[in-house]
């Protein structure tokens, strides 16, 4: 007889969502799920990823979807980042944060993970709780943000980040990833300046600009 199975409580949802002109419904009481660090099977999904630079807590990090269009193969990978993330001998080893596990093949990495990316074979391991600790900022009063999708301007959301939460900045891109229906890896200003913590949200204007893979537009 198998084992009736336990189910978690939902995850505290961190942000509030006001409806747009454009959406029509309320868009409220949505909840952020828990992304499961498990490996994908199908081919043809894809994997949201985040890396790191080698002992730097400075690096806020790259976020990356991976599937069989974006990367052909591991090297393809390698070189990509090479250019993203700044190593004098661009990336050449990648491990997991604390540097036990090397990855070899794109089938190594999981949804949802974070890795450390190196110019050399010894890696200086990355305590992600730090890189949360540090990112963290303390909203003292709610920041209303109007999230604008790019090269699309009429697909818009408003959320609101609430004062007694500080959720992380990935934390903010998964929630925009499930609102716009789209993988959210990279926040803007209208004026095209990339926004990389929360900290850079709460002194922006309160219009931003998110986007996948491709370039600011």
């Amino acid at each position: 007889m198998s084992a009736t199975p336990v189910e978690e409580p939902p995850a505290q949802e961190p942000f509030s969502q006001e409806t747009s002109a454009q959406e029509g419904s309320s868009g409220s009481g949505q909840t952020l799920p828990f992304r499961p660090l498990q490996p994908i099977s199908d081919p043809s999904a894809s994997k949201r990823v985040c890396f790191y630079k080698s002992g730097d807590y400075k690096f806020s990090g790259h976020r990356i979807v991976i599937n069989a269009r974006t990367f052909k193969s591991f090297d393809a990978l390698l070189d990509a980042l090479s250019k993203k993330v700044p190593l004098p001998f661009g990336v050449r080893n990648i491990t997991t944060p604390r540097g036990t596990t090397v990855i070899k093949t794109l089938d190594d990495l999981h949804d949802g993970g974070s890795y450390v990316c190196s110019d050399q074979r010894r890696v200086k391991p990355i305590n992600l709780e730090e890189v949360n600790r540090r990112q963290r900022v303390t909203v003292r009063t709610p920041k209303r943000l109007v999230v604008i999708k790019n090269k699309d301007p009429n697909v818009k959301r408003t959320i609101v980040l609430q004062r007694k939460t500080a959720p992380t900045f990935d934390a903010l891109l998964d929630y925009l990833s499930q609102s716009l229906l789209f993988p959210v890896l990279k926040l803007f200003s209208t004026d095209g300046r990339r926004i990389d913590g929360l900290a850079g949200l709460i002194l922006c204007s309160g219009v931003v600009v998110a986007a996948g893979s491709e370039p600011f537009r």
